[in-house]
This record gives C-alpha cells, structure tokens and sequence, in this order.
C-alpha cells in the first residue's frame, strides 16, 4: 500500500495514521491497540497485520503477539519450552550420531590394520613356505647328487677292476 507523500518529518518513522491505514483499521482503532486498553479485544490476524507494516523480525513479532495476545503467550510459552526440549533431543541426537560415526571410522581403522598384519604374516608364512620347499628341493637334489656320485664311483671302480655292471 502506498502513503502519500509528506513533508519532512521531526521523527523517522510512520504516523499513527499511517500504520492504522497499512493495517486497514481505524486510527482509533489502532490508537486503542496501541495504548494497550483492555476493553479491546484484538485478534491474532490484526496482530499479524500490524507486524507486516512494521516490517517486525521473527523476534519483535513474538515480542508484539505476546504483549497484544495475552492468552497466546501461555500457548506459545509452553511451546517454545517443548521446542527448546526438541532441539536440545537433537542436539544430543546429533552428538550420540556423530559418537557412532567416530566409533565405526576407529574400528574400521583397528580392522584394516589388522588385515595389514595378517597380510604381512600371511607374505611370511608364504615366504616361509616356499623357503622350506626350495631348501626340500636342493636337499632332494644334494641327495641325488650324492647318491649319483657314488653310484658312479662304485661304476668306476668296478671298471677299474674289471667287474661288469649288471643291473
């Protein structure tokens, strides 16, 4: 809603006047809700509308609606007392979340360092093995070797003595 353009004023702000219209009720009216009189009864929408042409925040209009509605300050009292619980259950909700979180990150940390070490030991035992099966296999192949030798040295000293070999 526009206002007519005025003169210059001793005091920034709107008239009286000026509200009353943006509210769409009288001056007396508006003068009556002002002055806080007790023989009015003023409803919440009135109070909605006197807050929009003020251009109140979230926290001037609780303060407004609590002055002008009475009744309402009880309700929204225990409700801001019910919301206060709320946050203060999320905010503990969040902090317990958050606890979890830490403690899966931890033991996923412990179980990777775990698979780590189980991984080496598994890399040694593996290294163990092929170590005892190699050193198996050299004295597999010493006692070949051996047993070659000295088959061929009874060969030999057969053939230096002139005995056949039959077998």
């Amino acid at each position: 809603m526009d206002l007519p353009a005025s003169s210059r004023r001793r005091v920034p702000g709107l008239r009286r006047e000026e509200v009353a219209e943006l509210v769409g009720v009288s001056t007396k009216w508006y003068a009556a809700f002002e002055a806080g009189r007790s023989d009015r009864r003023f409803s919440a929408e009135f109070v909605h509308r006197v807050a929009e042409a003020l251009q109140l925040d979230a926290r001037d209009r609780v303060w407004l609606f609590r002055l002008a509605l009475p009744e309402a300050a009880t309700v929204a009292d225990h409700f801001e007392a019910e919301l206060s619980r709320a946050e203060d259950s999320l905010t503990e909700a969040r902090a317990a979340a958050d606890r979890a979180v830490a403690s899966a990150d931890y033991r996923r940390l412990i179980a990777q360092e775990a698979l780590r070490e189980v991984q080496a030991a598994a890399g040694r035992a593996i290294a163990s093995a092929v170590y005892n099966q190699l050193v198996a296999q050299e004295s597999a192949l010493t006692a070949q070797a051996v047993a070659g030798r000295a088959l061929a040295s009874e060969i030999y000293s057969r053939l230096l003595t002139g005995e056949r070999h039959d077998r």
